[in-house]
């Protein structure tokens, strides 16, 4: 199984495209295919159901390495920088997912959410640590994400999520 990795405008954010592992006690990248940095073994796997055209979930910090890979229809996914020492420090990146299309590498010190971009959509993600970490609000003003659609629909306890504050 051979995987291609791209990069992106944010620094260790990658677009994986290709045949990845299944998880689980194999490896999800083999070592050959994954530039340093990238994880081969991820710690947990959840899969998100997103009901509705417009359903978001996240911004959830990433303690760990993030995998997102659609698995049903299609989404945006985003992963912004919040690392202060990077250049890209709040900035982001968006692409589109689609089922058994590429995937997104996020890596720690980013943020990660992503959109239905159907009525119906699935996401794999698989991370490096059991803790997905606090939320951060999805239209922060300070990380100007460039959402593809103006009407979304966010669950309560994600719209309470804090806003993001520049490290002390």
């Amino acid at each position: 199984m051979t995987l291609s990795f791209h990069a992106t405008a944010v620094p260790g954010v990658l677009v994986a495209t290709g045949t990845a592992g299944p998880g689980g006690a194999e490896p999800v990248f083999a070592a050959a295919d994954a530039p340093d940095g990238v994880a081969d073994r991820l710690a947990r796997a959840e899969l998100i159901q997103l009901a509705g055209h417009g359903a978001l979930r996240g911004l959830y910090r990433a303690p760990g390495q993030v995998v997102l890979r659609c698995v049903q229809g299609r989404i945006w996914a985003v992963a912004a920088d919040l690392r202060a020492q990077s250049p890209a420090f709040r900035g982001s990146v968006g692409v589109e997912l689609a089922a058994s299309g590429p995937g997104l590498v996020v890596p720690p010190g980013c943020a990660h959410g992503v959109i239905a971009l159907t009525d119906r959509a699935t996401v794999l993600r698989l991370a490096a640590a059991d803790d997905p970490g606090p939320g951060l609000r999805w239209d922060d003003p300070a990380l100007a994400i460039a959402w593809p659609l103006r009407t979304v629909i966010v669950a309560p306890e994600e719209r309470a999520f804090a806003a993001f504050a520049l490290p002390a």
